[in-house]
């Protein structure tokens, strides 16, 4: 039976066999429970243990998820520096930036897309430049305009929480279920070759 009882128990048998991964898994798993303290300490100590693209990667969307969007912001720009040259690291680095307000940011991340995607207008480039046209050409701060974002991003995020939570906590068990399996493959490749 698939619960989170057991979920919880197996990652925890599996910080044995890949720590990084397990404590990754278990922040998943308390991301799912919207249990913000739990996800973070176990974030935390995976990036102790290891510092990889897919730990600061699922780390920025489970922050994303809880509501940090600066913080999320940080990983996803973190996650997209280790690889330069994955396009969809890039523009959720542009994205995340842009919503937590740091246009600037936003602004650099927006051109290092474009590098990667000659010969194409990438959707998040575009939308950076057109925030900093509106707000230029309105005389607005950019602290406003950080605050405008961040109060949007919320209420689109309590919105997607109420209507989205199903696909929400299925993406979430989709990929602990795949990590779980991963680790017990890793745990019975390491037992089969202890006995050789």
């Amino acid at each position: 039976e698939f619960t989170v009882k057991r979920l919880r128990r197996d990652l925890m048998d599996s910080l044995s066999a890949d720590a990084a991964e397990g404590y990754m898994g278990l922040g998943l798993l308390e991301t799912l429970r919207w249990n913000i303290g739990d996800a973070r300490a176990n974030f935390d100590k995976a990036m102790q243990l290891e510092s990889n693209f897919a730990i600061h990667a699922n780390y920025a969307t489970c922050l994303a998820r809880l509501g940090d969007i600066a913080a999320a912001a940080e990983q996803s720009r973190v996650a997209a520096s280790m690889v330069p040259a994955d396009i969809a690291a890039a523009e959720r680095a542009t994205h995340y930036s842009m919503v937590a307000g740091e246009l600037e940011i936003a602004n650099i991340w927006a051109e290092k897309l474009r590098k990667l995607m000659p010969g194409t207008e990438p959707g998040e480039a575009v939308a950076v430049d057109s925030i900093l046209a509106i707000f230029s050409s309105n005389g607005l701060h950019e602290s406003v305009m950080a605050d405008c974002n961040r109060l949007a991003y919320s209420l689109a995020g309590e919105y997607q929480t109420v209507i989205g939570i199903a696909n929400s906590e299925a993406d979430l068990q989709d990929r602990i279920a795949l990590l779980t399996l991963t680790l017990h493959t890793s745990e019975d490749k390491a037992q089969e070759l202890d006995a050789v």
